[in-house]
Order: C-alpha cells, then sequence, then structure tokens
C-alpha cells in the first residue's frame, strides 16, 4: 500500500510539469495502480491542453474499462483533435455489453469524419461479441477510404466471418491498395477448412510484396522457421489509429508521416548500449581457438550465435534506455528480425521500441534506414524491414567515418554490457570502428581511485531471489511492459547514478544491488502471470562481482556471504606495459553464485570505469598491498570452481 501511495504521489507530481510529454507518461503509469487509482486524475486529464494527454488518459479508460463510466469515453468523441476521438472510438470496444454499438455505427458511416477514427470505430465494433455486425463489417470492405477497408478486413478474418470469403477474395484479387490486399489475404488465412487456395496461390505473384508474403503466410508456404509457428488468433498490440495497420506512406490529411530523425551521438540517451555480440565478425573468445584449430566450423555454431545474440538483445533492452544495433544486423540476424515477421505477436512491440527511439539503428555505408542493400540474399526480410520503416519514425545514428564521426563516437561513452562471458574485458572502442581509440584521450586513472573502490563492506549480504530462469522466457512483449514498471525506473536510476560517479561506488553499489533483486522479482511476476502452469522462475543467489582490469592484469572481488573474496590472474601481462601506457576498465556484476558461467540468466554486469594509466605495475601492486593488510579480503587461489568459470580465457 506504501509503495501506491508513492507511487501516486509522483504521479501527482509529474502531472502538473510543464512538459506535455512527461504528464502523457504519467497518465500512462495510471493502470500500475491498480484499484486504487482515482477516476478524478484520469477525467482531468482527458482535459489537458496536448491531445497526446488527452489520448493516454483514453486508452488507460479501455485498459480500465471493468470500472471506469463508459459515458466518459463517449465524451472524448466530441474532442476537437481527431486522435483524440480516434482513440474513444478505440476504448469503446473494451467495454463489452456496455459498448454502444448503434454509436459506433453512426461514426463509420459519418463521411466526414477523419477516416481514422472511422477505422477506429470499425474495430471496436468488431471486437464486440454481436454477431448482428458481420453485415456491416462486410459493407465496410467496400468502403472509399483504404483505412476502413484494411480495417474491416482485419476485423473479419479475427472473427473468422466465413460468410465474407467471397467479399474477402474479391478485394484480394481488385483492390487498389497494397495493404488492404495483403489484410484481405491475412484474414482468408485464418478461414480454417473454408480458405480459397486458389485466389491465395495467384496472389503469391502480386506485383506488391506485402500481398505476396501474407499469401505465401496464409497457405503455409514460408520457411522461415518464425512463420512456422501456429497463428494462434491476432491481436492488435496497440490502436489501429497508431498501430502497424495505417500506412504512414499514405497517411490522412489529418496527419502527416514524420520523416525519419537522424541523431548524433551526443543525442543519445546517457545510459546507451552497443551491442558487441552484434558487431560484425564478432567471436567470443573461448570459441576463437577452436575455430582457428578446425575443430569447430562457423555453421556448427550457427543457432548458438543465433542464441547468445538474442539473449543479449533481450537483456541489453532491459538494461538501457537506449540500444544502437548496426542497421544491416535488424533484417540480416533472425534473433532480431523474427520480432516483426508477418503475425507475430512482438511485432508491435518492436514497432513500438523502434518509433520511440529505443532501438537505434547505426547506419555506416547507407544514407537512410530504408536502403535497399548490395547483397540481397536476405531480401524477404529486408522487404518486412522497409515495411516498417514505412509505418513509424525511425531514429538513427550514421557514422560516416570522417574524422568528425570518429571523434563524435570516441567522446560518447557507452555503457557496455558483459556479451557474453568470454568477452568481458573487451571495449567497443578497442575493438570498432577501427582508429577510434587512438583518437580518444582517456581518462587518466590513479592507484588511489582505484583503491576507494575496495570497500569490504560495499555490498550487502548475498541475498536469496526470485528470478526468470533464463532471459529466453522473455518475448519483447514483455520488454516493454517491464520497461514501464517503478522496478525498472528505479534500477535504471542508480544504473545510471553509478555510470555517473563511478568512484563514488561504495555508495551506490548496494542501491544497484538492491535494485536488481526488486527487478529480478517484478520479471519474475510477469512471468508467473502470463504462464502460472510454467516453472518459468527459479530462486537463485546473487553475488556482487568487482572485476578491476590493468594492462590485461585481472582483479576479482566477490562479496559472498562469508565475506569479500578475491582472486586475480593474467599478471604476466603486466611484465611487457613497462613504461608504456596502459588501458584500465572496471566492471560491476551481479550474477549469480551456483553457476556462474550460464549466459542467459538475468543478472548481467556494467563497466563503469574506462580509462588509461602509465603506471601499470605501481597501481597493481597497490591494490594488491590494500588487499593484503585488509583482513576482511581474503584470496582465493588454486581448483576454486568460481575462478575456473571467470578465468577460463584463452
Amino acid at each position: 500500500m506504501k509503495d501506491n501511495e508513492l507511487m501516486l504521489q509522483r504521479i501527482k507530481e509529474a502531472l502538473q510539469q510543464s512538459d506535455w510529454k512527461i504528464r502523457a507518461e504519467a497518465v500512462k503509469r495510471l493502470p500500475l495502480l491498480g484499484e486504487v487509482v482515482p477516476l478524478s486524475l484520469i477525467i482531468d486529464a482527458m482535459t489537458d491542453p496536448h491531445r497526446a494527454v488527452r489520448v493516454a488518459a483514453v486508452e488507460v479508460c479501455a485498459e480500465l474499462a471493468y470500472r471506469i463510466p463508459v459515458a466518459v469515453v463517449e465524451a472524448a468523441l466530441a474532442d476537437d483533435h481527431w486522435s483524440v476521438r480516434a482513440a474513444a472510438a478505440w476504448a469503446l470496444g473494451h467495454f463489452g455489453e456496455s459498448a454502444p454499438g448503434p454509436l459506433l455505427l453512426a461514426l463509420i458511416d459519418d463521411k466526414e469524419e477523419s477516416d481514422l477514427v472511422r477505422a477506429s470505430a470499425l474495430h471496436a465494433l468488431g471486437t464486440l461479441d454481436d454477431t448482428t455486425h458481420g453485415e456491416h463489417i462486410i459493407a465496410a470492405l467496400g468502403d472509399t477510404s483504404s483505412h476502413v477497408r484494411e480495417v474491416a478486413a482485419l476485423v473479419l478474418g479475427n472473427r473468422r466471418e466465413k460468410a465474407a470469403i467471397p467479399a474477402l477474395t474479391y478485394v484480394l484479387t481488385h483492390d487498389e491498395d497494397e495493404f488492404v490486399r495483403a489484410t484481405a489475404a491475412e484474414a482468408l488465412g485464418q478461414m480454417e477448412d473454408a480458405i480459397p487456395e486458389t485466389a491465395l496461390l495467384a496472389a503469391c505473384s502480386d506485383d506488391g510484396r506485402q500481398v505476396a508474403v501474407a499469401a505465401a503466410h496464409a497457405l503455409g508456404m514460408m520457411r522461415w522457421e518464425a512463420l512456422e509457428e501456429d497463428r494462434g488468433e491476432r491481436e492488435e498490440y496497440f490502436p489501429y489509429y497508431k498501430s502497424s495497420r495505417v500506412d504512414s506512406a499514405r497517411s490522412s490529411a489529418y496527419e502527416q508521416r514524420m520523416p525519419h530523425k537522424q541523431l548524433r551521438f551526443s543525442d543519445l540517451s546517457f545510459l546507451s548500449i552497443m551491442i558487441l555480440a552484434l558487431v560484425s565478425g564478432w567471436i567470443p573468445s573461448a570459441l576463437r581457438k577452436p575455430l582457428a584449430e578446425g575443430k569447430l566450423t562457423y555453421p556448427d555454431l550457427t543457432k548458438y550465435f543465433e542464441q547468445l545474440i538474442r539473449t543479449e538483445y533481450i537483456r541489453a533492452l532491459l538494461i538501457s534506455r537506449q540500444v544502437v544495433i548496426h542497421l544491416a544486423c535488424l533484417w540480416s540476424q533472425p534473433a532480431i528480425f523474427k520480432d516483426y515477421m508477418v503475425d507475430q505477436p512482438a511485432r508491435d512491440a518492436f514497432k513500438r521500441l523502434l518509433d520511440t527511439g529505443v532501438i537505434v539503428p547505426l547506419l555506416l555505408h547507407e544514407t537512410t534506414p530504408e536502403e535497399t542493400p548490395p547483397d540481397d540474399a536476405s531480401a524477404p526480410a529486408f522487404a518486412l524491414w522497409k515495411a516498417v520503416c514505412r509505418q513509424v519514425r525511425v531514429h538513427y545514428l550514421r557514422f560516416d567515418g570522417d574524422d568528425e564521426s570518429r571523434q563524435e563516437l570516441a567522446q560518447k561513452n557507452f555503457a557496455h554490457i558483459l556479451t557474453p562471458q568470454g568477452s568481458q574485458l573487451e571495449h567497443e572502442l578497442q575493438v570498432w570502428p577501427q582508429g577510434v581509440s587512438e583518437q580518444h584521450m582517456l581518462p587518466e586513472i590513479t592507484s588511489q581511485q582505484l583503491i576507494s573502490l575496495l570497500d569490504p563492506d560495499v555490498c550487502p549480504p548475498q541475498s536469496v531471489a526470485l528470478c526468470p530462469i533464463s532471459l529466453g522466457c522473455l518475448q519483447l512483449e514483455d520488454v516493454l511492459v517491464l520497461r514501464a514498471t517503478e522496478e525498472w525506473i528505479i534500477y535504471i536510476e542508480c544504473l545510471e547514478t553509478l555510470l555517473q560517479y563511478p568512484f563514488d561506488f561504495a555508495l551506490y553499489a548496494p542501491k544497484l544491488y538492491t535494485a536488481s533483486l526488486h527487478y529480478a522479482r517484478s520479471a519474475s511476476r510477469l512471468l508467473q502471470q502470463k504462464h502460472p502452469q510454467r516453472q518459468l522462475t527459479t530462486l537463485c543467489k546473487p553475488v556482487a562481482e568487482l572485476s578491476i582490469s590493468i594492462g590485461g592484469a585481472l582483479l576479482v572481488i566477490i562479496w559472498t556471504k562469508e565475506g569479500p573474496i578475491y582472486m586475480k590472474a593474467h599478471e604476466e601481462r603486466l611484465q611487457m606495459l613497462e613504461g608504456h601506457e596502459a588501458n584500465v576498465s572496471v566492471q560491476f556484476c551481479i550474477r549469480e553464485w551456483s553457476n556462474a558461467s550460464e549466459k542467459e540468466k538475468f543478472f548481467t554486469g556494467i563497466e563503469f570505469i574506462h580509462g588509461r594509466t602509465t603506471m601499470a605495475r605501481q597501481q597493481w601492486k597497490a591494490l594488491l598491498i590494500h588487499l593484503a593488510h585488509t583482513q576482511a579480503f581474503r584470496e582465493v587461489k588454486g581448483e576454486d570452481i568460481r575462478q575456473r568459470a571467470i578465468f577460463n580465457q584463452p
């Protein structure tokens, strides 16, 4: 109850801010309050000066339809802006028997109303459990608006309205709009034993790529693994008026598509991540030797790499505000593009993350996110990527390779996840793109700064936590839900604070450790609610771990229940650094003690210090002397199982 009261107070404060974005986000958090959300706050938000806040309030009404009077939403149909009216029309579909069917029919027939409002009203009508509306929806296939026709096909497919098969078949072969024809093909594919195979086979040769893909999918002809799964009933993750069903290339006069936005590296959030596992040519260090010796081949490891990339992709989205991904990886990596395949449940979640700038494509040789690649080996996936780009506003980066671009990238201190353990000391500015690190003067790290990190009481005693058994249990839709939780917000704030004040480690590390445990519990609750019959969570014992690398020599401190222990390795590398400058990096990791080598665990780590030193051997010696004189630390040597997991690197 206290947590809800605190959240309510924060929401009230945010609703008083002058920035409409803050107010809109505050409204979206109201459902997190559950039964205690005040109706007055929602009603006040529906009269906010900015339309985005009013839209958010109407969408909250849809989510809380079980306790919101339908008249509250009906009133929003009189709003001055089309987007609020569209949201209200869509929201009425969530009110079941209380929904005003005649009012929705009147909206659909109102040719002076915005096409997207009429389309949203049609979508709402189609969700109602009323068989008498079938004829009205079929008639909408002949509407003058492509938006309305598209939604009519969408709804008829979801309802499996077999009486509509002749009309849908006609639309598939005659409608002038590619997206309407594609939606008709998808709808026909949901008609079970009544699928018109002849018409769908012909549609596979349609000039429109979207139509051909949809028709082939409907016939079960696609060989992509992601499309061979059971279709199930399609669900619109977002309302039609801002979903993939609205083709932004032909948007109505009420709202023109915003062009893609090119960012500078300085525009990125402080807590942004570039995934090392997606860098071209990346290989985990533990596999380099067997590959070089011919004991393994790349085909042997294809599935493993795909699983690893998927894990780090999900992990990055869970522990950062923005994730930078090379453009080609977005349509060439199956671990990523399967999220926006036709009818994948994560499709709208992916587009939401792309549209809001959470996923940021990085362009190297391309000029726009939609530029056709020179190699068409992955053409089917690229066609789907291009379709996604037409439906969202992509926030992207360009790295031109000139001195200005290199300097700008070098000055952007990306946060770095350990991806995977075999690469824990690598840094993007060291390995990609070439030449950046030489132009970037890293800060000099002193012995005293490093010693300040070695506090035996820095982390609370090892705790038992409930966490997902694997990141593979989480889908992209789950990521979107988790990023809206209070636990995620607190975790990210703690992480950002540590990155901003790295040498106050003793003050902020305990807070980050506690926030991590709460965040893991939040993810576990989500999985338990979605899959109550499956065992997707487990009890684990996460430990806090500090890794200090000086010129390649590695010192690891782990806070255990019995007290902090430390281990060291690769000291011989310091012999080659006499008189030379060396890199210094420090990483704080939270990982499971019982099986530290698992790469799919929920807990992770972050590099929060990266600098240089000209006194590598002296600093290493100073650290060891300090540890030896501090009785609380105990050195672990030899065959310790945890040591083998950390130091098993070629």
